[in-house]
């Protein structure tokens, strides 16, 4: 599942569903964990970097937005949602 995607503007798919601009692209692998990515920190050692924890990519989506970069308003608090409701673990 993808918390979001890369978008240079916010465009509608279809009426009334708007994808938001977004300089990242967060989703829950497939073997554990969620991603970041493409990420623009470490392109060439980590480009991909994976978390355990949702309370991590928190921390590294905060990294994100004090270095100007956009991400959707949605996904911190989505996040924080789901540690609230099902834990910390991404599983």
């Amino acid at each position: 599942m993808s918390y979001c995607r890369f978008a240079k503007e916010e465009y509608e798919i279809i009426p009334g569903i708007k994808i938001p601009k977004s300089d990242v692209y967060v989703y829950e692998h497939e073997f554990g964990g969620i991603v970041c990515a493409g990420c623009i920190f470490n392109p060439i050692t980590d480009p991909d970097p994976r978390f355990g924890t949702y309370s991590e990519m928190i921390a590294h989506l905060k990294k994100h937005i004090k270095a100007g970069h956009t991400v959707p308003d949605h996904v911190i608090p989505l996040l924080k949602s789901i540690i609230a409701d099902e834990g910390d673990e991404v599983e």
